[in-house]
């Protein structure tokens, strides 16, 4: 196409397209400045067909001009995964399918814009051209219009075209982390490498500015919260407000599961060796086997901050959790803390119930006497009693 043609072709789009004062919606911030959304008021068969068909071709058109094409019905389903684990157990809108998520999701777009009721059809949403951004407005251009489907999408994506100056910003590198020998640090490090796919997924959304949209429309007026959580007598793990949801745990990442259970106060690494009487008592009611042993290597292990041990168990913990639920959700679960503070689960103790085996387990030291030694090691590592 000749630079006049091309010229006059996005003089046509700009003379169509209408601009919408955006600062006072509640999306403006979710979207990036790189968007570019296909919304219709009413399910259009043909476009869909044909977007559905060339969204590769159409999603290069926009790469090319680092502009990012979305297409809300090939977003649905992923939408529909991530909020079935967000809230787990809750009955999600499953009215929305891939031939109404698009109308739906623009009427709410409409009704948050104030876009008049005259704007019908298929269209582009985008952030203003890449020199007014300034405005904080969008850009609502009709597909259509006497132009050509493919040479309107190729006039919109020069029209928008996003210069990421932060691409090209030289960063100084810090290095490579030395190795981490303090337990607790440690601790903090490992456990921060476990990363939810679903989490993921979560970021992706909200990187593509769709997640509150998808979530307004898919999950409306439903709540993230916790579910109470229940130990058999034959010791497995249920959560009951989630269907009754079973949580899988090998014997010794489940051993120490269930001490932390028991110490809501929290322990800190560096002092597992105190727990290993305890430890000991909870593998031995787990496995059923009286003669040690057998068990004694894996105790020992555990209680040594300076083996892998520990740390591998709790991860495993975590990547449990969060294989079945968002992080907001499963951190109220697995077993964390502050850096030099004691780890812990933080599900409210009123929330937990475990079996008398586990509850009559004797410990060596008694709980407040354990709360009182954390309190020290608090104490020390603010500096605080120091000489």
């Amino acid at each position: 196409m000749s630079e006049s043609n091309k010229l006059n072709t996005e003089e046509i789009v700009k003379q169509n397209s209408v601009s919408c004062p955006g600062i006072s919606s509640k999306y403006w911030d979710d979207f990036p400045e790189d968007f570019v959304l296909y919304i219709e008021t009413s399910y259009d068969i043909q476009k869909n067909q044909l977007i559905a068909h060339n969204l590769e071709e159409i999603q290069k058109i926009y790469a090319a001009h680092n502009l990012n094409f979305l297409y809300l019905p090939l977003l649905l389903q992923d939408g529909a995964n991530v909020f079935g684990r967000i809230y787990p157990g809750a009955e999600l809108n499953r009215t929305i399918c891939p031939e109404n998520i698009t109308p739906v999701i623009t009427a709410s777009l409409f009704a948050d814009l104030h876009v008049s009721k005259d704007m019908q059809g298929a269209m582009l949403l985008a952030r203003s051209s890449q020199w007014n951004r300034r405005n904080k407005d969008f850009e609502l251009t009709p597909l259509g219009g006497g132009v050509p489907i493919r040479e309107l999408f190729q006039a919109h994506a020069r029209m928008h075209a996003f210069y990421d100056l932060t691409k090209y910003c030289k960063t100084l590198s810090e290095g490579e982390p030395g190795e981490e020998t303090d337990p607790e640090m440690r601790f903090d490090t490992e456990i921060s490498k476990v990363v939810s796919e679903i989490d993921e997924r979560i970021r992706f959304l909200k990187g593509k500015g769709l997640f509150r949209l998808l979530s307004d429309t898919i999950a409306p007026m439903l709540k993230s919260e916790p579910s109470r959580l229940r130990v058999t007598e034959d010791f497995r793990l249920f959560l009951p407000d989630y269907n009754n949801m079973e949580i899988s745990l090998n014997p010794l990442p489940k051993v120490v599961y269930f001490l932390f259970l028991r110490h809501p106060e929290g322990i800190f690494i560096k002092n597992l060796s105190l727990y290993r009487h305890e430890l000991t008592q909870i593998y031995r009611l787990l496995s059923h086997r009286d003669n040690l042993e057998d068990m004694n290597e894996s105790i020992r292990k555990l209680t040594d901050p300076s083996d892998n041990s520990i740390y591998e168990k709790c991860s495993r913990i975590k990547r449990v959790f969060l294989q079945k639920m968002s992080d907001d959700l499963a951190q109220h679960y697995y077993v964390d803390g502050y850096p030099r503070q004691p780890k812990r689960i933080l599900l409210s103790t009123g929330m937990i119930s475990f079996p008398d085996a586990l509850k009559n387990i004797k410990t060596v030291i008694s709980r407040e006497d354990y709360a009182v030694m954390n309190l020290a090691e608090i104490f020390k590592n603010m500096g605080i009693g120091e000489k």
